[in-house]
């Protein structure tokens, strides 16, 4: 009898814990290691792997695709076919997405050229005369956004799922003269690709925080709080700090 009140209570115990519904979160993200690498690689990405263990806590399923930027952001906005596009900043946001309050990592934009090159990024205006590899719809904060809607002639995006591969390609080939993206990514490219003799760092821009950007819909909301929430206990917890040391990046909170 006692036995069978102990196993009714446990039972009732554990559907309490539990979710009430276990949701399949779709992310998706281009290929801007280390934040988000190779959907189904051991290593997609410290992003991914800290969404997946936030959301995993909570019952969740998470399912990461490999697309083009500018899809994701599509599919997150508008067709409703992903629930989340990782590797958002400030400049994404829109009446159609919900950011959580807490940062999933820190994004330094650096300019980079070719090794023998002595040009320095100082201000926009030293970029006058040059030409500039970016990634079709990523956003560099501002000003560099202004600089670059207002000066498309010098601009040339390339778009795809390794658009940076591409535009170290072209600025080692001579065919652009400056590629701008996050210090990270481009020291990660660099090493995987085996060129990082051959570029310099030449200047950079403030950091900024990166999201998961989340549709406004549906559960969107109540996933952006279960992730900030899944941030501060993985922190607390130690498991965000080995997440990280997969990929050599440092815990930007301070």
């Amino acid at each position: 009898m006692f036995r069978s009140a102990f196993l009714a209570a446990s039972v009732f115990a554990a559907l309490l814990a539990s979710p009430a519904y276990a949701d399949t979160i779709v992310l998706e993200a281009d290929q801007w290691c280390p934040y988000t690498c190779e959907a189904g690689s051991d290593k997609p990405g410290f992003m991914i792997e800290v969404a997946k263990a936030a959301f995993e806590a909570k019952g969740h399923q998470v399912v990461y695709r490999s697309v083009p930027w500018a899809r994701a952001l599509d599919d997150v906005r508008r067709t409703g076919t992903a629930q989340g596009a990782v590797g958002a900043t400030d400049s994404d946001r829109s009446e159609a997405t919900v950011f959580h309050d807490e940062p999933l990592g820190r994004s330094a934009n650096v300019f980079v050229t070719r090794a023998g090159d002595s040009w320095t990024f100082k201000d926009l205006s030293s970029l006058n005369g040059r030409t500039l590899g970016v990634i079709k719809d990523y956003t560099y904060g501002s000003p560099v956004d202004e600089w670059i809607a207002a000066n498309g002639g010098a601009v040339q995006a390339v778009a795809g799922d390794s658009p940076l591969e591409l535009n170290l390609t072209k600025l080692i080939a001579g065919r652009i003269d400056v590629v701008v993206d996050d210090a990270a990514v481009i020291a990660y490219e660099a090493a995987k690709t085996g060129v990082a003799n051959k570029l310099r760092t030449a200047g950079g821009t403030e950091p900024a925080s990166v999201y998961i950007a989340f549709s406004k819909t549906g559960s969107g909301p109540q996933y952006a709080a279960i992730l900030s929430a899944g941030i501060i206990g993985l922190r607390a917890g130690g498991k965000l700090a080995a997440i990280l040391a997969r990929y050599g990046v440092a815990d930007w909170h301070h």
